[in-house]
C-alpha cells in the first residue's frame, strides 16, 4: 500500500478537481445565461436591452480581475482565490434569485465575472500548467472541455425548473447555489497550492514534446518585445469577433428561414463537438506545436464567417450551415485553450502567471465589445452579411499577424533555450 502512494501522482487529483469545477462554473454559471436574462427581464417587466447590461457587467468585472491576475495568485494562492470565487458565484445567484430593483442584478452581474475570473477557464489553466510538466495542451484541453458537458447537465436540469413558472428562475438560481456549494467544499478540500516538495516545475522540454515547461522570457524584457502588445491585440480581436458572431449565428440563421428544428439541432451539435474539439485542439499542439494548430484554427475560422453568408433555406444552404456549425467549434478555441498554450509556448514560466492574466483581459474586453458592435452593424446594414465578410477578412489579417509575432519571439526563445541545454 505504501509504495501504490509513493508511485501515485496527485496530480490526476488535481485535474480531476479542475475538470469539476470548471464544469460546474461554467456549466451552470455562463451556458445559457442569454435564458436567464430573458426570464428575470419579463418576470419583472424589464427591457432586455437594459437587463443585457448584466452581461456587460460580468465581462468589466472578468477583465479588471484578470489583469491583476498574477498578483493576486502570488499574493493569495490558489485555494483561497479559487474560494472566493465560489462565494462570489452563491452572491451572484442570491442577487439573481431575490433582486427586485436593477442595481442588484447588475451587482450581481459584476459578482458573476469576478467569481468565474477566479473559477473558470483562467485559474484552470493555471492550475494544470504548475502541475503538468508535459503534454500541457492535451491536460488543458481536457478541464476547459467539461464546460460543453457542464452546460449540457445544466440544461437538463435547470431549463424546466427555468420555464416551469413566471418566477421559475428564482428556484433555478437557488438550486445553482446548492450545487456550488457542495462542489466549493469538495474541490478546495482537494486543491494544493504546489505539487509536494517544490515550489515550481524545473523540467526542460523534450523536443518532441511541444507542451513542456521551458524556463521562459521575464516579464521585464517581454514588455520591451512588439510581438506581445501585437499577440494583446490578436487575442482582443478574435476574441471581439468570434463573441460577437457565435452570439448571433442562430439569429441570422432565423432571418434567412432556416427551419427552427434544423436551429436547434445544430446548436446541440456544436456544443456536443465543441466538448471534443477543445481536447483535438490540446493534443495537436502537443504533437506539432503552437503555429500550426493556431494557423488551422484561423483558417476554420474564416471558413465559418465566409460559409455564413451562404446560409439560406435551399439544400445548398443548408449545407453551409450544417458544416458551419462543426467549423465554428474548430474556431472558438482560440478564444479559451489557445490563450494559455500561448502564454505557455511564447512566454514561459517567468512570466506566465502575468501574461496569462493580461491576454484573457484582452479577450473578455473583446467579448465585452463584440455582441454591441455585432449589432450596430444589422442596425446599420439590415443584415450580419456584411459583418460576415469584414470579419473574414479582418481575421485573415489576425492569422498573418500571429504568425509575424510568434516569428520574432522565436528567436527569442530560442536564444534562452540554447543556454538552458
Amino acid at each position: 500500500m505504501s509504495q501504490l502512494r509513493r508511485q501515485f501522482d496527485y496530480k490526476w487529483i488535481i485535474i480531476a478537481a479542475s475538470f469539476t469545477m470548471v464544469l460546474v462554473t461554467l456549466g451552470f454559471c455562463s451556458t445559457g445565461s442569454g435564458l436567464y436574462t430573458a426570464a428575470i427581464a419579463d418576470a419583472i417587466g424589464m427591457p432586455r436591452s437594459v437587463a443585457s447590461i448584466i452581461k456587460s457587467c460580468r465581462y468589466i468585472a472578468t477583465t479588471v480581475i484578470n489583469l491583476y491576475f498574477g498578483f493576486l495568485l502570488k499574493r493569495f494562492g490558489v485555494r483561497k482565490l479559487v474560494a472566493f470565487g465560489f462565494l462570489s458565484l452563491a452572491a451572484s445567484c442570491a442577487a439573481f434569485a431575490y433582486g427586485t430593483i436593477l442595481p442588484i442584478f447588475y451587482l450581481g452581474g459584476f459578482l458573476l465575472g469576478v467569481g468565474l475570473a477566479f473559477t473558470s477557464t483562467t485559474m484552470g489553466s493555471f492550475i494544470v500548467r504548475r502541475w503538468c510538466t508535459s503534454n500541457v495542451g492535451k491536460y488543458t484541453g481536457i478541464v476547459l472541455a467539461s464546460n460543453g458537458i457542464g452546460g449540457a447537465i445544466a440544461s437538463q436540469i435547470t431549463i424546466p425548473i427555468l420555464q416551469g413558472s413566471k418566477f421559475g428562475y428564482q428556484q433555478a438560481y437557488k438550486l445553482i447555489i446548492i450545487i456550488l456549494v457542495v462542489t466549493a467544499v469538495v474541490c478546495i478540500s482537494l486543491f494544493r497550492e504546489n505539487p509536494k516538495g517544490k515550489e515550481l516545475i524545473t523540467e526542460i522540454p523534450k523536443k518532441k514534446n511541444r507542451g513542456a515547461f521551458w524556463k521562459g522570457i521575464e516579464y521585464s524584457t517581454v514588455k520591451k518585445r512588439y510581438y506581445f502588445y501585437l499577440i494583446a491585440v490578436c487575442v482582443f480581436l478574435t476574441g471581439l469577433l468570434l463573441q460577437g458572431i457565435s452570439d448571433v449565428k442562430s439569429v441570422h440563421m432565423q432571418d434567412v428561414h432556416v427551419p427552427n428544428d434544423l436551429i436547434v439541432n445544430l446548436a446541440s451539435i456544436s456544443s456536443l463537438v465543441l466538448t471534443f474539439s477543445k481536447v483535438i485542439v490540446g493534443f495537436v499542439y502537443d504533437r506539432y506545436g503552437l503555429r500550426p494548430i493556431v494557423l488551422f484554427c484561423h483558417g476554420m475560422t474564416v471558413l465559418s464567417f465566409v460559409l455564413m453568408c451562404f446560409i439560406t433555406p435551399t439544400t445548398s444552404g443548408l449545407v453551409c450551415a450544417s458544416v458551419a456549425a462543426i467549423t465554428l467549434t474548430f474556431a472558438l478555441p482560440l478564444e479559451t485553450i489557445i490563450i494559455p498554450l500561448l502564454t505557455n509556448d511564447l512566454f514561459g514560466a517567468a512570466s506566465f502567471d502575468k501574461l496569462l492574466g493580461i491576454f484573457m483581459a484582452c479577450n473578455t474586453a473583446g467579448f465585452m465589445l463584440g455582441a454591441p458592435l455585432t449589432n450596430l452593424s444589422y442596425d446599420l446594414f439590415g443584415s450580419y452579411i456584411p459583418l460576415f465578410i469584414a470579419s473574414a477578412v479582418l481575421m485573415i489579417g489576425i492569422g498573418i499577424s500571429f504568425q509575424i509575432a510568434a516569428a520574432s519571439n522565436k528567436k527569442d526563445k530560442d536564444a534562452i533555450l540554447s543556454l538552458t541545454n
